[in-house]
């Protein structure tokens, strides 16, 4: 996103899925502030970046963590699960995931995750939008990560969100602020 001021611009790239509702807080502290959105990681001269990473991974010069997001299992409400009051992630490893594209840094630390857990993830259908991975979980085709905040709130019954038991699965929404340059934050 961009915006001007002053006759001065500032680039941002924010490369998670949903901006609006960080651009809404923004703009609601800083109501002069015009944003243009864009979701280019190549783009090497930005001013802010929103990244995610690892959680615990440590920080740079000129970061800042914004929070730290967890993560709950997302499964068809007429799943074997959907009846839990939680899932230990390793009991979902004969389990087909719905996840986004493997270019996306959220899918890397989920797939990590399994991996801690003692399996290799099995995806069986990537897409490259959050509303796509909600509505194949809810026509049962797989089960899939959901981030707490970032992605909304789930607004079907056909899908359950589980807390992950046995295991922290969580990520870090970390601010870059640089004047000149390259944000790049590798997760």
């Amino acid at each position: 996103m961009e915006n001007q001021q002053n006759g001065h611009k500032r680039r941002v790239r924010y490369s998670g899925t949903h901006p609006k509702h960080y651009q809404e807080k923004y703009k609601e502290l800083h109501p002069e502030i015009l944003f243009r959105l864009v979701q280019n990681p190549d783009r090497e001269h930005d001013d802010i970046c929103i990244s995610t990473a690892f959680p615990g991974t440590p920080l740079r010069y000129g970061e800042q963590l914004l929070l730290q997001e967890r993560f709950f299992m997302a499964v068809p409400a007429g799943s074997p699960y959907a009846g839990l009051d939680g899932v230990d992630l390793a009991c979902l490893k004969d389990e087909g995931f719905i996840s986004l594209s493997n270019n996306r840094p959220i899918r890397r630390i989920c797939e990590r995750f399994c991996l801690e857990a003692g399996f290799a993830c099995h995806t069986v259908c990537e897409t490259d939008n959050p509303e796509s991975v909600r509505n194949l979980i809810a026509a049962g085709l797989g089960v899939g990560f959901w981030p707490e905040y970032s992605w909304g709130l789930l607004s079907t019954p056909k899908i359950r969100l589980l807390p992950i038991i046995n295991m922290h699965c969580s990520r870090d929404i970390v601010l870059t602020r640089r004047s000149h340059g390259a944000c790049e934050k590798a997760a």
